[in-house]
């Protein structure tokens, strides 16, 4: 399960210019034409702009990968604040087209997901067909602080009329790394997403801590079944 640190950003990052983890994070392939076409299109603008997230913190949008789907394309861009930390929020945004030829057309609209706290977006993004009837996004992400950490995945259907995203889907959680109080014991939990159900459901299980949760199909996303918190903690 990823775990991020939190370090702190360096005093005086603006005049510093951007860190090691930004400059990674905002990179792209200057010379994959149609995925600079395709950002063009859906933004308005040349790759690498900057905007103002809804968390209030200065971040820059560049291109990350272009999804050709039945019902047209899908663009995700990066969202990358720009003094990373722990109280600020990245992730990424996803844009519709439609083709035209060999040029794209902006349908206007974008969603923006963010993923994680830490300022970045995500590291890894797998598309899966295993979950739903269209293709979904399926981000694994994590938080740590004072040694605890948890993580989850983020699962995203790319439907034609929107991304369709579903309740996060907690399956992992550690204090070993934390100093202990209050007689709490070492522990961890990884659970494994089994059992998938096409449209239907699935299972997050730890078969070493007894732990079972099911996931079901509520409208266009998953729920986990019978409410309440998940046994995987939240930080």
């Amino acid at each position: 399960m990823l775990r991020r640190s939190h370090a702190e950003p360096a005093e005086n990052a603006d005049a510093a210019g951007p860190n090691d983890a930004v400059l990674s994070a905002t990179a792209y392939d200057l010379t994959d034409k149609q995925l600079i076409s395709a950002f063009t299109a859906a933004t308005g603008r040349s790759p690498m702009f900057t905007v103002e997230t809804d968390h209030g913190s200065p971040a820059y949008v560049t291109p990350r990968q272009l999804l050709h789907m039945p019902f047209g394309a899908v663009l995700l861009a990066n969202l990358t604040v720009k003094e990373t930390g722990h109280a600020a929020a990245g992730g990424i945004r996803i844009y519709y087209l439609k083709h035209d030829g060999d040029r794209f057309l902006s349908s206007g609209k974008f969603e923006e997901i963010y993923t994680s706290d830490m300022g970045l977006p995500p590291e890894k993004i797998t598309v899966t067909g295993s979950f739903t009837t269209y293709p979904a996004i399926y981000i694994e992400d994590g938080d740590g602080n004072g040694g605890y950490w948890s993580g989850w995945v983020d699962l995203i259907e790319l439907r034609p009329e929107g991304p369709a995203r579903s309740d996060a889907i907690p399956v992992y959680y550690s204090n070993k790394d934390a100093i202990p109080g209050n007689g709490e014991k070492p522990v961890e939990l990884e659970g494994k997403i089994i059992n998938i159900r096409r449209d239907k459901g699935f299972d997050v299980v730890d078969e070493k801590a007894g732990i079972r949760e099911s996931y079901i199909r509520s409208g266009t996303k998953f729920v986990r079944a019978g409410g309440g918190a998940s046994k995987f903690p939240d930080l």
